[in-house]
C-alpha cells in the first residue's frame, strides 16, 4: 500500500491562513455589510487592508496553538464578533467597539440578549475548538519558525493603527491621514456603522481602541471659554426640588403606546417632543447631552461615559455641578449595577454629591431588570432626609429591552412593561407633589424601544430608513442615510406650578436635541452659568433650529468647548 503523503506545514501553514482571509471575507459578505465594490469598481486595497488584523490574531496564535487550532480560533473569534455587531447594531444603532471587549462594566446586559440559539452556536464553537485541540495539539516549532511569524507579526501590527491617522499621536497623525487617504482607509470617527462598511470589523475595532481627542484649546479658544463663564444669572427665584427622570425606552406617538402617559397628563404634566442622540441603547449618551448642553455625536466618539471615563475631568462643567454651587444636593439615581456603563466614576466627575446604585438600594444585578419601585422608594426617601434644595436625575431600567414576540412583534411585552413604568413614575410624582408642590418634574423617553419590525410594519419607521430588513428585530440595520430625528424622536413630559413657564418650555423645546432641551429648561428656570448653554444661546444654535438641521446645529459646537467643559 501506498503510504499518505501528510501535507508540509508550509503548505499547512497557507492553506490555514487562506481560510481566515476567507472566514473575514465571507462575515465581511454576510454580517458587516462590507463594500467590496464601490460604483462598480473592485476595492482591492482596502479589502487587502481588511484580513490584516485577522492574519495578525492568527500569527499570534500561533505563538502557542498549531495551524489547524489556531485557524478554527480566529475564524470563530471573527463570526462570534460579526454577529455580536449585528444585534448590538440592530437593537441599538450602535455597532460594537473596542472597549465593549475590553470594559467588563456592561457584561451583565449580555444575558438579557442570549437566545438558545447563541447559546448552542456558542456551545458548538466550543466544542469544535476542543476538538481540534485534541486531534492538532501544539507541536515544537523550529527557531527560525518562530523568527519568522514574529517578523511577520511585526510588520502587520502596526498596519491597523498607523494608517489611521484619527487614532495615533500627533506626531505621526499627519502621514497617517495622507497614507490613509491613498489607501482609502481613513478612519470614520463620526459615523460607527460606515467605518465598518468601509473597512470591515476587525479594523473598525482597532480603529476604535484610541479615543477621538479633540484638538488642544489655544490662548484664544481659553479665553473665549472664561467669557462664556462669567455671563449673568437670570432667574431670581428657583425651583424648590428639580427631578429628571430619563425613562428607559419610553415611547409613544399619537397611535401607538399613548395610553399610559395619560397618567402624567392628569398629574399636570404638558408634552412635548425632543430628539435623543441614541437608539435603542446607549442611555448615557442622552444623559451626557442632559447633563452638559453638549452634543453626544460631536468632538467625542462612542458611548462617551465607556470610551472617555478616565479622561473627564473630575471638575467638569456640568449642570448637576453648577447646580450644587448655588445650594443644590444633587443625586444620580439608578436602579442596576453601579458600573453599567461606568456610572460610579463618571457621576462624581459631573459633580454628584453621590450615585447610588441598585446595590446600594439594597438589591443585588441579577438576570431580570430590576423595578421601578425600588428606585423610586430611595429617591423619595432622600428628598424627605434633605429640607434643602434637591436636583436628582434618576434613570429607569425595567422597560429595558428585548421585548419577546407573542404572536406579534414585541408591542404587547412592550406595552405591559411601559404601564407597569408608568404607574410606578405617577405614584412618584403624586409622592413628590404632596412633599413641595414648588418641584420641577420633567420625565424624558431616553430613546425608542428597540421594536425594529413593529416600527417598520407600522410605518413608524419606513423601509428607506434601513439597508436591511427581516422576521426579527436583530434582523434590521438602520442606513447610514437614516434620520436622526426620526430615529431619535422621544417624548418629553414637564411639571411645574408656574402654567405659564411650563408652556414656554413646551413651546421651545418642540423637535429641539436633548443639548438643546437642557438649554431651554435652564434658560427658563434654572439661569445657571453653564459655557456649553451660554455658547449656545449667544450663538441662536437652538434658538434657530429647524427640523433636518440637526446634524448641521452639532457641526456649530467646537472642540474646544468639549475639551475645556468636560476633558482633563
Amino acid at each position: 500500500m501506498n503510504s499518505v503523503k501528510i501535507p508540509s506545514n508550509k503548505c499547512v501553514e497557507s492553506i490555514s491562513i487562506l481560510s481566515i482571509c476567507a472566514a473575514q471575507l465571507a462575515s465581511g459578505l454576510y454580517l458587516q455589510n462590507f463594500m467590496f465594490y464601490v460604483d462598480e469598481n473592485l476595492r482591492s486595497l482596502p479589502i487587502l487592508l481588511s484580513v490584516t488584523p485577522v492574519i495578525l490574531f492568527y500569527l499570534l496564535l500561533r505563538f502557542f496553538f498549531a495551524p489547524l487550532l489556531s485557524a478554527l480560533t480566529t475564524s470563530a473569534t471573527l463570526w462570534v464578533l460579526s454577529i455580536a455587531n449585528r444585534i448590538k447594531l440592530s437593537l441599538t444603532n450602535d455597532p460594537l467597539s473596542w472597549s465593549d471587549l475590553s470594559s467588563t462594566a456592561n457584561a451583565s446586559v449580555i444575558t438579557h440578549y442570549l437566545t438558545l440559539q447563541h447559546c448552542l452556536l456558542l456551545l458548538a464553537i466550543l466544542l469544535t475548538l476542543l476538538f481540534a485541540w485534541k486531534i492538532n495539539p501544539r507541536k515544537k516549532t523550529s527557531l527560525k519558525s518562530t523568527i519568522s511569524r514574529l517578523i511577520a507579526c511585526l510588520l502587520l501590527a502596526p498596519i491597523p493603527f498607523y494608517l489611521y491617522g484619527d487614532i495615533i499621536g500627533r506626531v505621526t497623525a499627519a502621514e497617517g491621514l495622507k497614507l490613509a487617504e491613498k489607501l482609502e482607509a481613513t478612519y470614520i470617527s463620526w459615523d460607527w456603522e460606515l467605518n465598518i462598511e468601509r473597512h470591515g470589523l476587525p479594523l473598525h475595532l482597532a480603529h476604535t481602541s484610541r479615543r477621538r481627542i479633540p484638538d488642544t484649546p489655544t490662548s484664544q479658544d481659553v479665553l473665549a471659554f472664561e467669557n462664556l463663564r462669567h455671563a449673568p444669572e437670570r432667574i431670581e427665584e428657583l425651583p424648590r426640588n428639580i427631578i429628571y427622570i430619563l425613562c428607559e425606552a419610553c415611547w409613544h406617538d399619537e397611535h401607538h403606546f399613548a395610553a399610559p402617559f395619560a397618567k402624567l397628563e392628569a398629574l399636570g404634566f404638558k408634552q412635548t417632543r425632543a430628539i435623543s442622540p441614541v437608539y435603542g441603547g446607549s442611555t448615557v449618551n442622552a444623559t451626557f447631552e442632559l447633563l452638559t448642553g453638549l452634543p453626544a455625536n460631536g468632538a467625542l466618539s462612542g458611548v462617551i461615559y465607556q470610551e472617555y471615563a478616565s479622561l473627564i475631568s473630575p471638575a467638569a462643567h456640568t449642570l448637576p455641578r453648577y447646580l450644587r454651587d448655588i445650594g443644590y444636593r444633587t443625586l444620580e439615581e439608578h436602579n442596576h449595577g453601579r458600573r453599567f456603563w461606568r456610572r460610579d466614576i463618571v457621576a462624581p466627575k459631573f459633580g454628584f454629591d453621590q450615585f447610588i446604585s441598585l446595590e446600594d438600594m439594597g438589591e443585588k444585578v441579577g438576570i431580570l431588570w430590576a423595578d421601578d419601585k425600588i428606585l423610586f422608594d430611595r429617591a423619595l426617601s432622600d428628598i424627605q432626609k434633605n429640607k434643602g434644595n434637591n436636583f436628582l436625575f434618576l434613570t429607569t431600567v425595567s422597560t429595558h429591552g428585548p421585548y419577546f414576540f407573542d404572536n406579534d412583534y414585541g408591542q404587547k411585552n412592550y406595552s405591559e412593561r411601559l404601564a407597569n413604568a408608568l404607574d410606578r413614575i405617577a405614584t412618584f410624582v403624586t409622592q413628590v407633589k404632596l412633599l413641595n408642590p414648588s418641584t420641577l418634574i420633567v420625565v424624558m423617553g431616553d430613546h425608542k424601544p428597540a421594536l425594529n419590525k413593529f416600527f417598520y410594519e407600522e410605518g413608524i419607521l419606513p423601509r428607506d430608513q434601513f439597508d436591511t430588513i427581516g422576521a426579527t428585530n436583530e434582523d434590521f440595520s438602520f442606513s447610514a442615510q437614516s434620520s436622526e430625528e426620526l430615529r431619535g424622536d422621544v417624548p418629553v413630559y414637564i411639571y411645574y406650578d408656574e402654567k405659564a413657564q411650563v408652556d414656554t418650555l413646551v413651546r421651545n423645546a418642540m423637535g429641539r436635541p436633548f443639548f438643546c432641551l437642557s438649554q431651554v429648561i435652564n434658560d427658563e428656570l434654572l439661569g445657571t452659568r453653564l459655557p456649553a448653554l451660554e455658547y449656545a444661546r449667544q450663538n441662536s444654535i437652538c434658538s434657530d433650529f429647524k427640523p433636518g438641521e440637526y446634524k448641521t446645529a452639532i457641526l456649530k459646537y467646537p472642540d474646544w468647548l468639549y475639551s475645556l467643559s468636560i476633558l482633563k
